[in-house]
């Protein structure tokens, strides 16, 4: 695949990876095993150019781009154009527009904001946010449990950065 993917997941379905830039999907079976086909053009209604994340909600991936996430379907290896896309808030409600990027990890979805630099964690076994949510970005989630974590850390990296 091509340098500065935007968006990828691990289908927990089909158990693939796929990595998304520009209207294309790389679709890989292992680390290394490209699937034959690949890349593939995306194209049609409701196909986001560069989308910034994707998670897997609601048996399905979506695809997030601005304050939407729009569905997409492993199958076709296109965006559904049957299902409307939906604002980030109406697929998880508490969780603002602007979102930088989402991830998924243990059955949670992160969502970072820009412009007050929070983290929301959504619960999917719940389907709502985490009790004491959101949090700052810098140390409110599981990389960074607390500020003074957070500063070594980064002094850690400026530090060997500066060598």
């Amino acid at each position: 695949a091509e340098d500065h993917i935007m968006a990828a997941i691990l289908s927990p379905v089909t158990q693939k990876i796929y990595l998304f830039k520009d209207y294309r999907v790389w679709c890989f079976s292992s680390l290394n095993s490209l699937e034959a086909g690949y890349p593939k053009q995306l194209s049609g209604y409701n196909t986001p150019y560069n989308p910034i994340a994707a998670l897997y909600h609601e048996n399905r991936i979506w695809l997030l781009k601005g304050d939407l996430l729009f569905p997409f379907d492993e199958k076709t290896v296109q965006f559904v154009t049957s299902i409307s896309p939906k604002r980030v808030n109406q697929l998880f409600p508490g969780v603002p527009g602007q979102v930088r990027t989402a991830f998924t990890y243990n059955n949670r979805h992160y969502f970072f904001t820009e412009s007050d630099r929070k983290v929301y964690v959504w619960n999917q076994q719940t389907n709502r946010l985490e009790a004491g949510y959101p949090k700052p970005m810098e140390h409110g989630w599981f990389a960074c449990s607390n500020k003074n974590d957070y500063n070594q850390r980064r002094s850690a990296l400026l530090s060997r950065n500066n060598h």
